[in-house]
């Protein structure tokens, strides 16, 4: 299980100040106080022309070629422009632009607030794009819960709103603050003494800035619903791949409570975050190597026994498992009932997941309601909802990866279809990225192709 610092603010994040990598840190959910936007591009030569479109697939801000004005995703009322001098800005909904072109880079909004990036440092912008606490870091995280992770000589701390330092500058990694908790590690810089204390590892600090745990954990993962994911480093293995022959570290999980209490032991060889479920995915293994996953509950007990050869996290009621007993594959509620059969599927996100139902599929992934049946008479297989689920206001927006296609994005509506590209809509159309099983199917017996045509 590859685990990490998901949220975590840390050097490696932003080394190089970069569109790609900035967007990726900072970028946050659009809200629902803001009219909804979603950025597509199409082929202009060599080159690309990019604008962004409402949900009913409506121009908003006209296109125009990326290599003289580029825009971004539309986040909280805001998307970055990018002039030709890479110097960086925000339109608004309907591409007025709120702040002229002029920083090194420009953040999404957070909690109101934005950092931008100048040569004298880093700082921040209110939501009209006024500079409210000036550029004085060498890097700025985004504020969550008042509190923003910046970077001084190399160490990062935390500041308030109004820019002062709540939590003095002692980390090598500071994490966002989830739950009132953020995920952290002391900087070789820090006093001896505290060093010692606490330790120099990965643990956890309050909005205070007070430790809840002994910096004692070699992996961890920040506060979801209470409770949190921390594992120690518990020997090696070797292990050969097409990459090579090397060794890798094993580790043991177990969760914490918000009181940094161990209330999972660390004896999981994998385990996942709780979500709003109320659960979470975990797997032990015996002596003999033999591993088996299950559903744990907060309270350290078992919600589905480790029976099964994988599991998913529970979403919206459904979670996607493997089981070792009968070979049966497919979404099971949270009794572990057996709801429908599939080889593989995503998570459910609004009612949608994206769903393998046998290995041979030609066309592809299915986008599948709770009940296992199609939601569009046609297959996208560029249509992820691990990726980019739909949205709240029933929104997915798709990469189309396909050569000599005119369009970069594939923007789906959950009941009006496709509204990007324009006329892909109708039956048969988006040759090369859409699939249409029936017509196909029809195509292939020659009973009903004339008499569609006819029709």
């Amino acid at each position: 299980m590859s685990m990490g610092l998901w949220t975590v603010f840390s050097r490696g994040c932003t080394a190089a100040i970069s569109f790609v990598a900035l967007v990726g840190c900072y970028a946050t959910t659009t809200v629902q106080s803001f009219p909804p936007r979603y950025r597509v591009c199409q082929n202009e030569g060599e080159a690309e022309r990019c604008g962004l479109i409402d949900e009913l697939g409506d121009v908003k801000v006209p296109f125009e070629l990326s290599k003289e004005r580029f825009v971004s995703e539309f986040s909280e009322g805001r998307s970055l422009v990018r002039n030709a001098e890479n110097e960086y800005g925000w339109l608004d909904a309907e591409g007025v632009v709120v702040v002229e072109p002029k920083y090194l880079f420009l953040c999404f909004p957070a909690e109101g607030l934005a950092c931008f990036y100048a040569e004298a440092g880093c700082g921040f912008v209110d939501i009209n794009g006024k500079e409210v606490i000036a550029a004085q870091w060498d890097r700025c995280g985004r504020f969550k819960e008042g509190q923003a992770a910046i970077d001084i000589d190399e160490c990062y701390g935390y500041i308030g709103r109004d820019g002062e330092i709540t939590i003095k500058p002692l980390y090598v990694e500071a994490g966002d603050f989830s739950e009132q908790r953020a995920l952290v590690r002391l900087a070789p810089s820090a006093p001896k003494e505290l060093r010692e204390k606490l330790g120099m590892k990965y643990g956890f600090i309050d909005l205070d800035g007070n430790p809840i745990t002994q910096f004692e954990f070699d992996r961890a993962e920040s506060f979801q619903n209470g409770m949190a994911v921390v594992a120690r480093k518990v020997g090696e293995e070797p292990y050969d791949d097409e990459t090579g022959v090397g060794v890798e570290d094993v580790f043991a999980y177990g969760y914490i409570n918000a009181d940094g209490e161990l209330v999972w032991p660390m004896e999981f060889t994998e385990a996942k975050s709780f979500n709003t479920s109320g659960f979470a995915p975990a797997k032990v293994c015996d002596p003999d190597g033999e591993c088996r996953a299950g559903m744990i509950r907060k309270d350290g007990t078992w919600q589905l026994e480790p029976k099964y050869d994988t599991i998913s996290e529970f979403s919206e009621g459904l979670a996607h498992v493997m089981w070792l007993d009968d070979g049966w594959m497919g979404y099971v509620n949270t009794h572990g009932d057996k709801v429908f059969a599939a080889r593989g599927g995503s998570g459910f996100v609004n009612g949608v997941a994206t769903v393998l139902f046998s290995w041979k599929e030609e066309c592809g992934p299915v986008l599948v309601d709770i009940t296992g049946q199609p939601i569009f008479p046609f297959r996208a297989p560029g249509a992820d909802t691990e990726s980019g689920a739909f949205d709240e206001n029933q929104v997915l927006v798709a990469p189309i990866d396909v050569d000599g296609v005119e369009y970069h994005e594939l923007v789906l509506h959950r009941e009006r279809g496709v509204i990007w590209p324009p006329g892909w809509n109708t039956p048969g159309a988006g040759e090369g990225v859409l699939c249409w099983p029936e017509l196909e199917a029809e195509t292939e017996t020659g009973g009903e192709e004339t008499g569609g045509e006819e029709e």
